[in-house]
């Protein structure tokens, strides 16, 4: 009898410990495919128009010579390849173009936008991604 018993507690072992196959186990499901939601592209709004200078801040403007902002003398020097830096009202811009976007360093006068974006074009970028601004105003 307790040859019997023995044999019963092995059967039971082996049945409680998962290795022993069953006939009647079905493989798992495949887990489902989860696609990555696509991101929309940002919507691009209008500038807003920048006649917000007090008269100090137009002295100052004008001061420096820089009584309009109609055409904007930017020049372009490349420092190499994707990398130029830009001079035009009052300050310089470096700009880096490369696969994963473009990114200034400064950016002037929101006024003179359109002119910078247009020297950036004729770089080979496209829009700008990021603005390193290192001015506090």
């Amino acid at each position: 009898m307790k040859r019997v018993y023995a044999i019963a507690a092995g059967l039971l072992m082996v049945a409680c410990s998962g290795d022993a196959p069953s006939e009647t186990a079905a493989a798992p499901p495949p887990e489902p495919v989860v696609e990555a939601p696509v991101a929309a592209e940002p919507e691009v709004t209008e500038l807003p128009e920048f006649n917000t200078y007090s008269d100090e801040q137009m002295a100052v403007l004008s001061a420096f010579g820089m009584n309009s902002f109609d055409n904007p003398d930017i020049k372009v020097q490349p420092l190499r390849d994707g990398l130029a830096v830009m001079f035009g009202l009052g300050g310089n811009v470096l700009v880096s173009i490369g696969d994963d976007g473009v990114v200034m360093v400064d950016n002037q006068f929101p006024e003179i936008h359109e002119a910078l974006l247009a020297e950036i074009q004729k770089l080979g970028g496209d829009k700008v991604g990021y603005v390193i601004n290192t001015h506090w105003h």
